[in-house]
């Protein structure tokens, strides 16, 4: 399950990425009109929450794991 959601993230971060250089190649190209890049920036915003949520389950998901490996350690549970 971890592993999926880890796919997923670094999917999200290529996509970013790549609506990063979109936006990069727009205001190079001297198109920075409101037409061109709203759309861009509205999307690398949906993107970067999207990061954000991934990275705070994963590591809620990563707390949970520490918690339970402290709690087979005291009960002796190997």
């Amino acid at each position: 399950m971890k592993n999926e959601y880890i796919r997923q993230m670094n999917l999200i971060k290529k996509q970013a990425n790549e609506e990063r250089k979109k936006l990069l190649k727009a205001i190079a190209n001297k198109q920075i009109n409101q037409p061109t890049v709203a759309p861009l920036l509205t999307r690398l915003n949906t993107i970067a929450k999207q990061e954000l949520e991934d990275t705070s389950f994963l590591q809620a998901t990563k707390n949970t794991d520490v918690v339970q490996a402290g709690k087979n350690v005291i009960s002796g549970v190997q």
